[in-house]
């Protein structure tokens, strides 16, 4: 016979709070008039996690929380702070990556 253990585990919230640079291009004359919006940070944003169940426990000892919150801010700062950012495109008929960039 096994006993299984239920153990619950979560993310409830997520914040990031820095300065964040949009922008809408490359612009075209038919509608949209916009290709694509990309965006990124100016520097690492601040990140606030909130979590749910045993994680909760974990994270209230000082050394996880800010070990998690470090990977998280540096997995971040390597994809969205200045030069790296992300790119939505608006109209995928028309979109040229390299226009964009």
């Amino acid at each position: 016979m096994s006993h299984s253990i239920k153990v619950t585990f979560g993310l409830k919230s997520v914040k990031l709070s820095g300065r964040m640079h949009i922008l809408l291009s490359p612009l075209t004359t038919e509608m949209p008039i916009i290709e694509a919006v990309q965006y990124g940070f100016t520097n690492p944003p601040e990140v606030q996690l909130e979590f749910t169940g045993a994680v909760k426990s974990l994270a209230s000892l000082g050394f996880v929380q800010s070990q998690l919150v470090s990977i998280i801010q540096d997995s971040l700062a390597s994809m969205l702070v200045l030069p790296q950012r992300m790119v939505i495109p608006l109209d995928l008929g028309s979109y040229d990556y390299f226009d964009t960039y």
